[in-house]
């Protein structure tokens, strides 16, 4: 069994390390913190409208839809398919956007789409309005054909079966993130142990958004006799998720509960931004390091006296601190 354990802490030291390193390597490459990836929202749903009697056919119509809308700051893709029906079941009218033009929320549940497309297979602009609302979704179909002799074909009404989701990035008001490593300055160590420096590997991004602050952190400390092997580190520092982050100038103040060595404690780090990334290998700083310092105290001890430190400039890799990076819709 204590084999297996050992077995399973090399591999998960293993794979932190090389997500610490791949993190390293795309900074260095880069220059700049990997760009957020995914829409900034979307607007998608499906299901069966009931958009009510007309003069010209007295029985309920129903009409069914399908809405994929993916926005990514001011470019919208996606499609939308409408199928109006008689109510014995045969195809009435549909409405087809084949190039969505672009996307607008007046509010965080409504939003707008303009399109080009077809109705009933002759060229059409199309808007289509989209409520996603607690009590019932609703949906607004206007096609205006090209051609200005045809009639413009203009529907709406709730969804009886289905649904439309309409969501946002929670907009982020302030953000630092890192990867690298630093080497390790403890007061008190003679110069000889001092030259034989242990280091410090780092991962870790934290943001206060819409939603609140979220965010994670790893951190790895090694001596000289295990940078270069798989061995259990002499600390492993891990914040699952972060629950403050403050942000002065070019500090950033993380904190949240964590674990190191696998036994709870709470976790402080203070993090500097004062210099470009740093090239594995590169002996030229153009500015003062980046730092990063880490101290962790018992949970629900009277004493705030730590259990672990750690800090040390940063010699590889970049700690990039932002704002108002994302503005939600």
């Amino acid at each position: 069994m204590a084999g297996l354990r050992s077995k399973a802490a090399r591999t998960a030291l293993g794979a932190f390390v090389l997500l610490a390193g791949c993190a390293v390597s795309s900074l260095a490459q880069s220059g700049v913190v990997s760009p957020r990836l995914g829409p900034d929202a979307t607007v998608r749903g499906s299901g069966v409208v009931n958009i009510g009697p007309t003069s010209a056919l007295p029985m309920q119509l129903q009409a069914i839809f399908h809405l994929d809308i993916a926005v990514s700051g001011n470019q919208s893709q996606g499609g939308f398919l409408w199928t109006e029906l008689r109510p014995n079941g045969a195809r009435n009218a549909y409405v087809v956007a084949r190039k969505i033009l672009g996307t607008k929320f007046t509010s965080s549940n409504y939003a707008i789409i303009q399109a080009e497309g077809l109705l009933n297979g002759r060229p059409a602009t199309i808007t289509i309005e989209a409520l996603d609302d607690l009590d019932m979704d609703w949906i607004h179909v206007h096609a205006q054909p090209t051609d200005s002799k045809l009639p413009d074909y203009d529907k709406a009404g709730g969804v009886a079966r289905g649904g439309i989701v309409i969501w946002h990035r929670p907009a982020v008001t302030a953000e630092v993130k890192g990867a690298g490593s630093i080497k390790i300055e403890r007061r008190g160590v003679p110069t000889p142990l001092a030259q034989m420096a242990h280091t410090g590997n780092f991962v870790f991004s934290a943001a206060n958004t819409s939603d609140g602050t979220t965010g994670t952190l790893l951190f790895q400390e090694l001596s000289p006799l295990t940078q270069v092997s798989v061995l259990r580190p002499i600390a492993l520092v891990h914040i699952p998720k972060v629950t403050s982050l403050r942000i002065e100038g070019n500090l950033a103040y993380i904190q949240g509960p964590g674990l190191l060595n696998g036994k709870p404690v709470w976790v402080y780090v203070e993090a500097s931004d004062t210099s470009k990334p740093i090239a594995i290998g590169d002996a030229t700083v153009p500015n003062p390091p980046d730092h990063l310092s880490i101290t962790c105290t018992a949970l629900g001890a009277d004493s705030l006296l730590p259990i672990y430190q750690a800090a040390g400039d940063v010699f590889r890799g970049d700690i990039a601190i932002t704002r108002a990076s994302v503005t939600a819709p």
